[in-house]
């Protein structure tokens, strides 16, 4: 007999993953929803990842490997291409699924046939003694549950906890899948996604335990550098601004590194009308030509679009669309 397909596949990488993974792997088996395959990317893992694995004999897990080591990218996309199921769930080895998760997501995708991809709030949990970054992000980030929400925000940080996402096979097929590129690959992601109108929400609940540790990508890997994810934000803010046809920005913050960041939107000839910031050395300066203005002289900005540095938190909506960069 020849079985259906999974109307759901979780996809979960690994590398070396022994301390969390017996418990992620069995959260994610011991959900109330069970048509689902969960495809493990073991990235040549050298601990007791692969027994941990073994060690469960279940039929709906499929274990593969990626071509060579470290390619996150496309190991992920390599998952993808044998995924069977309708909707596709991320989930990572040191993370824990609450148990009606993929239960939740999937009726909230069910719900709305135009929603195109269900996140959900998360729970945060460190052994690291300085965390309180990821707590703020964190908190920050479940506040956002709307589409609206999601999209106006998604400037200032990555709006959504990448393992906490259902998406709806079909995203693929029309946008296709992560980039192999210089950017951090979720917060690519989400930001195409996002640029071609698919419509996000999160669930107001905590369904992901999101465990932070220094093995954690966000804190090991030089793809999510502070500055990648900048480069990340200018190159899909570029585009953002040539659809709604703004080819002038001001930016708030002169400062060295706000000017390195902006300076990112240079390459793809948004032109800078000038900089407005708090510091009386700078104020009335000009720096490579472009004027630097006191922040509360904003009629002068009102006509252009204000891309705000997200370091900048004392900075306010204007009358005209603020997104922070």
């Amino acid at each position: 007999l020849i079985t259906p397909p999974p109307l759901i596949s979780v996809i979960t990488p690994v590398r070396n993953g022994e301390r969390f993974l017996h418990e992620a792997i069995a959260t994610i088996l011991g959900q109330t929803y069970q048509d689902f395959e969960l495809i493990i990317i073991d990235d040549y893992s050298s601990d007791r990842t692969p027994e941990i694995i073994q060690s469960f004999q279940d039929p709906r897990i499929l274990v593969i490997k990626p071509e060579a080591h470290g390619h996150l990218t496309s190991a992920l996309n390599a998952a993808r291409g044998v995924a069977r199921g309708e909707f596709i769930a991320r989930m990572d080895a040191d993370d824990f699924s609450h148990p009606d998760r993929l239960k939740l997501q999937h009726q909230h995708l069910t719900n709305d046939s135009n929603l195109q991809v269900s996140a959900s709030q998360v729970e945060f949990t460190s052994c690291l003694d300085k965390a309180e970054g990821f707590q703020h992000f964190v908190d920050w980030n479940n506040t956002l549950l709307t589409y609206e929400e999601i999209l106006e925000n998604r400037f200032i940080e990555m709006p959504l906890v990448n393992p906490s996402t259902m998406i709806r096979r079909e995203l693929y097929e029309s946008i296709g899948t992560y980039q192999d590129n210089s950017f951090p690959e979720d917060y690519d992601y989400w930001l195409k996604a996002l640029s071609n109108g698919a419509k996000v929400e999160k669930l107001p609940r905590k369904l992901l335990t999101w465990n932070d540790s220094s093995l954690r990508l966000t804190r090991s890997s030089k793809l999510y550098d502070p500055e990648n994810f900048y480069a990340c934000k200018a190159f899909y803010l570029a585009q953002e601004l040539e659809k709604n046809s703004i080819d002038e920005v001001v930016i708030w913050g002169a400062g060295n590194k706000s000017r390195k960041r902006s300076d990112e939107l240079l390459k793809y000839g948004v032109k800078i009308k000038a900089y407005i910031d708090v510091s009386k050395k700078l104020i009335g300066r000009e720096i490579n030509g472009i004027p630097v203005f006191d922040f509360q002289d904003t009629q002068k900005f009102r006509p252009f679009f204000l891309a705000a540095s997200s370091s900048a938190h004392t900075c306010r909506r204007w009358q005209t669309e603020t997104m922070n960069f």
